[in-house]
């Protein structure tokens, strides 16, 4: 009987995870903000923070990206900083070499995640 209801139950917690729809909007930087349709999606992936061989993560437009997580955050909506990515990705296997490039870049995640409140980050 135990094995049956911890079965059920462990069924039960696995389709309610699955069974959320999640729409998730990718947001360029050089995107217009004003077209994004907020009761549409879910969560929204702003592209890109551009990161560099010591590990430092910068944002091309860090005005437009603040109003971004702005607008999603008072929509409901969960925002995620999508680094490096196409072009920006070269760095990547430099700070990955580095001990002291790994921990700045994880410093500057969570310095990001303290500033701007993020629901993840997409690497």
């Amino acid at each position: 009987m135990r094995k049956i209801t911890i079965g059920l139950l462990l069924t039960l917690f696995v389709s309610s995870i699955f069974s959320q729809n999640k729409v998730v909007g990718y947001f360029p930087s050089y995107g217009d903000a004003s077209r994004i349709q907020w009761d549409k999606i879910t969560d929204i992936v702003y592209g890109f923070g551009i990161v560099s061989t010591s590990g430092d993560i910068t944002i091309q437009d860090s005005d437009k990206f603040a109003t971004i997580v702005t607008l999603a955050k008072s929509n409901g909506v969960r925002i995620i900083l999508a680094c490096g990515g196409a072009e920006q990705s070269g760095n990547f296997s430099i700070l990955a070499a580095s001990s002291s490039a790994r921990t700045n870049f994880a410093n500057d995640i969570s310095a990001f995640d303290t500033q701007y409140g993020l629901d993840g980050f997409d690497l």
